[in-house]
């Protein structure tokens, strides 16, 4: 029985060749509909651990956390002169430059007493001097540098409690900063004007009671205060988007390179200390880098190329970030020191939203995958419903060849005496044992054709597609290659009981 097995095997080899390639081809198409929505489930959560924080805040500028309640009063204030349209006009770096002369001629901020206040002591100005004070706020024609304008100001000065130092020419700057802001104030409309000018005190208040540094107000400051338990835990961050060509193709990968501090609480998987850089496992693989080598990054913002060299691979292979110090970021980008446009937190902390570029979570991350199962599930599952019947059809052809060239063959044996039974446990077990093991030793092969073909379709998304390949999916596309060949059998069976005694006394050209 073996013998006349193995006469069937040798004599339809080539038609088992043609069976084994036509298997792993439906094998293929089924493993297709079984795999890919696994496969971006598993990317999704190899995305979210790339994520080092509950929440990572890119910021369109610098804002400041920790500042006192003065600080966002008076970043309020001084917000709102620079951006309303009412105040169209009005430069507010001729206050803080004026605040900065004052300090320069010895005046403390935090001692300058706020006339506004209903509690404040009066005090007297000589009529000349209040005439001339007169004559200043109806702007009336005199010069910055005037010994009589001069005498005024310290005039006015001593009487408010203020010794102003430095030199004439240092007073005369002084002056002139003041005029021309008091000019800016009375091109305004009334109301506009009265306006500008509480906000200004307001912000002449705060600088003076909470000593807020004016000079240091262009960084905008979160106005919703925030606890010190929750300030402990926030990570400052540097972070630009470089494209990087790919090693498929002629296009480029969007990379982000991040500044982080070295021994950081979140990047436990970056050690960036002594000017380490490193890139996660997806670079290597989805871009034309290698450890040790500099390649080449273009900013595409500013048409401006880097050069970077790699040291190390860190984190997964769905990771296409590089990683280097803060301190190290900034000096090769060209910025300040300290300067940062990131927050790393495992808390979600109330920042004002217009300063807000993106919050990245890795819950956010995952729902890609939910996005793409409802976007797609219904498909993958008809692809598989579709897949099957086609699979049904090539291998009972590919089967059907053995059955028809061996029909001769079976009616002598039908005419010598055996039964349907015995013949089919002749010709059939040899189909049998070459589909499974064809269905077996396709696996391999499978996997390595199924990640070919998927690494080139996705050569040009975004990100690098992690294959990993779960044992229960292979072990469904067997299963289920095998029940497909069942029902092929049951056709071969029938086929074989159909083929008449007849067929053996005809005449054979």
């Amino acid at each position: 029985m073996t013998r006349f097995r193995l006469r069937v095997f040798l004599r339809n080899i080539s038609h088992f060749v043609t069976l084994f390639f036509g298997i792993m081809f439906g094998s293929l198409l089924l493993l297709m509909g079984l795999a890919l929505l696994p496969i971006v489930s598993i990317n999704a959560e190899l995305m979210a651990d790339s994520v080092p924080a509950e929440h990572l805040y890119a910021l369109k500028a610098p804002l400041r956390l920790d500042a006192t309640q003065a600080e966002r009063d008076a970043w309020a204030a001084a917000f709102e002169l620079s951006t309303n349209p009412n105040y169209e006009g009005l430069d507010l770096d001729l206050l803080a430059d004026a605040a900065n002369k004052l300090e320069a001629m010895g005046v403390s901020l935090e001692e300058m007493p706020d006339l506004n206040d209903e509690g404040s002591s009066e005090f007297a100005l000589p009529k000349q001097v209040e005439d001339m004070v007169e004559d200043s706020v109806r702007h009336r024609e005199w010069r910055a540098d005037d010994p009589a304008v001069h005498a005024m100001w310290r005039q006015v000065a001593q009487a408010a409690g203020i010794e102003l130092g430095g030199s004439e020419d240092d007073l005369t700057e002084l002056i002139r900063l003041v005029d021309a802001l008091h000019v800016q104030l009375h091109s305004l409309g009334d109301d506009e004007g009265k306006e500008a000018r509480d906000l200004l005190q307001d912000l002449m208040d705060d600088a003076t009671d909470e000593s807020v540094d004016l000079s240091s107000m262009e960084d905008p400051v979160n106005q919703t205060a925030i606890d010190d338990s929750t300030l402990s835990q926030v990570e400052k961050f540097s972070a630009i988007t470089l494209q990087v060509p790919r090693r498929i193709g002629d296009s480029n990968e969007a990379v982000t390179v991040y500044g982080i501090k070295p021994g950081s609480r979140y990047w436990t998987y970056a050690n960036v200390a002594d000017g380490y850089v490193l890139a996660g496992e997806g670079l290597l693989a989805k871009c034309d880098v290698e450890l040790g080598e500099a390649f080449s990054a273009l900013d595409r913002s500013t048409n401006e190329g880097y050069e970077l060299t790699v040291d190390a691979a860190c984190n997964n292979g769905c990771d296409l970030n590089v990683y280097m110090s803060i301190d190290d970021f900034n000096r090769l980008f060209g910025r300040k020191a300290g300067e940062f446009n990131g927050y790393a937190s495992d808390v979600s902390l109330p920042l004002d939203e217009r300063y807000v570029a993106s919050d990245l979570t890795p819950d956010k991350m995952r729902s890609m995958a939910d996005q793409m199962q409802d976007s797609m599930g219904q498909i993958m599952t008809l692809m598989v419903c579709m897949v099957i019947p086609i699979y049904v059809v090539l291998m009972y052809l590919l089967t059907k060849t053995v059955i028809d060239r061996s029909a001769r063959a079976i009616s002598y044996m039908k005419v010598f005496g055996y039964h349907d039974q015995e013949i089919e446990r002749l010709y059939l077990r040899t189909i049998t044992v070459t589909v499974v093991l064809s269905l077996v030793l396709n696996v391999p092969l499978l996997v390595e054709a199924f990640k070919l073909l998927l690494t080139y379709m996705m050569a040009d998304y975004s990100g690098n597609f992690v294959i990993q390949m779960p044992l229960g999916i292979m072990a469904r596309e067997v299963g289920l290659g095998f029940l497909t060949y069942l029902v092929v059998v049951c056709l071969h069976i029938r086929a074989i009981r159909r083929v008449s005694l007849s067929l053996a006394l005809k005449v054979q050209e």
